[in-house]
């Protein structure tokens, strides 16, 4: 079994290759690091009426290189995951419906694969070309940011997991949804409107302070416990790059728990397709 899932993983990035979707997630990799590293010089520009300063007169801690380049890469992290989110979604799901179409999958389902095993292998496949944007641009910034202030924090490229972990989540949600609706453009959609509202739900408190509807607070309570976590995995990035704060681990776990369930039920749509 290890054996086909290592050929069906081999294939997708084949098929990653051929059609130069690989090439397209590096270069947005390095287009994304180019615009945080704009977002990072302009933010750690020195002089008597720049942000900084006027962060350096409530907290002295601005004054310190160090401190300031640990600021901004949290920042520069969390916004990154986003974007790779955002990357993998808009570039991987032309590859995702094409590889899950029954043309693509006639013959190997007729061939002694279990059908599970292909879902599975179609999506570490894809998973593994997303890595390759995710590790470009955090590399990048990384090396501009050891190269310009002399500051090579290491906990930063902790971010490559947390931000694969991420786009592992809104992958295999949006593998689901391709599986039940056959749609790339409804998938997107969905998988866009699932994810904000997992935003959402994990602030309950203002969610019932704009509506003024304490049933609505309540829903985005329960929600918040079962949506994808992302702004949480976000500010658990953050901490820990920024002052090696481990926060806690809940909404880790809970993608890991959603990655599953997502690929289970995934699995069992996809063995009820007829090709």
């Amino acid at each position: 079994m290890m054996l086909q899932l290592a050929a069906i993983v081999g294939d997708t990035l084949r098929e990653a290759w051929d059609k130069k979707v690989l090439l397209g997630i590096v270069l947005s990799g390095t287009l994304a690091a180019a615009l945080l590293q704009w977002y990072a010089e302009t933010v750690t520009q020195r002089g008597p009426h720049t942000a900084l300063a006027a962060l350096a007169q409530s907290d002295p801690r601005y004054l310190d290189t160090a401190f300031v380049v640990r600021d901004v890469l949290a920042a520069l992290a969390a916004f990154g995951m986003w974007i790779q989110i955002a990357a993998a979604v808009s570039l991987l799901m032309g590859l995702l419906a094409s590889l899950l179409s029954a043309e693509r999958n006639a013959l190997l389902a007729a061939a002694p694969v279990a059908r599970p095993v292909l879902l599975v292998g179609r999506y570490a496949g894809l998973l593994l070309v997303s890595l390759a944007g995710i590790a470009v641009m955090y590399g990048e910034l990384w090396v501009a940011a050891g190269w310009r202030f002399g500051v090579w924090h290491w906990p930063f490229l902790a971010g490559i997991g947390l931000t694969l972990l991420a786009v592992s989540g809104t992958m295999a949600l949006l593998l689901l949804l391709q599986s039940v609706v056959d749609s790339g453009a409804v998938a997107i959609v969905l998988t866009t409107a699932v994810c904000l509202l997992g935003v959402g739900a994990q602030q309950p408190d203002r969610v019932r302070d704009v509506t003024g509807s304490a049933w609505l607070g309540d829903a985005a309570a329960v929600l918040g416990k079962v949506l994808p976590q992302f702004s949480e995995i976000g500010k658990w990035m953050g901490a820990y790059i920024k002052a090696g704060v481990l926060l806690d681990a809940t909404p880790l776990w809970m993608t890991g728990a959603g990655i599953l369930v997502s690929l289970g039920l995934s699995g069992v749509v996809f063995a009820r397709k007829e090709f």
